[in-house]
């Protein structure tokens, strides 16, 4: 997870006591914000996994153990991570 919210804080609490270094702190609080996303996100081409989906994944990959991760995604119009996450239990 990330730390920067608590860099922010921590950051305006320094520049506070140490009134000498006020711009550059404030220089440095400026570097860690993220500008929004240009574009709009792709629309979704996976479909999601449900724990009945996940179990038709573990039951086809033990079934053919020969088959990649990508093999099995495109068999169940998923991707590889979520095959991934089924095989491993997280889903």
């Amino acid at each position: 997870m990330s730390n920067v919210p608590l860099a922010r804080r921590r950051l305006a609490e320094i520049r506070k006591t140490l009134a000498g270094l006020s711009a550059e702190l404030e220089q440095l609080e400026s570097m860690l914000w993220r500008r929004k996303v240009a574009r709009p996100r792709s629309p979704v081409q996976s479909a999601a996994v449900d724990p009945a989906t996940a179990a038709a994944i573990r039951r086809y990959a033990r079934a053919h153990p020969h088959k990649s991760l990508q093999a099995i995604a495109v068999r169940f119009r998923t991707n590889a991570g979520r095959v991934s996450e089924a095989m491993q239990m997280d889903r």
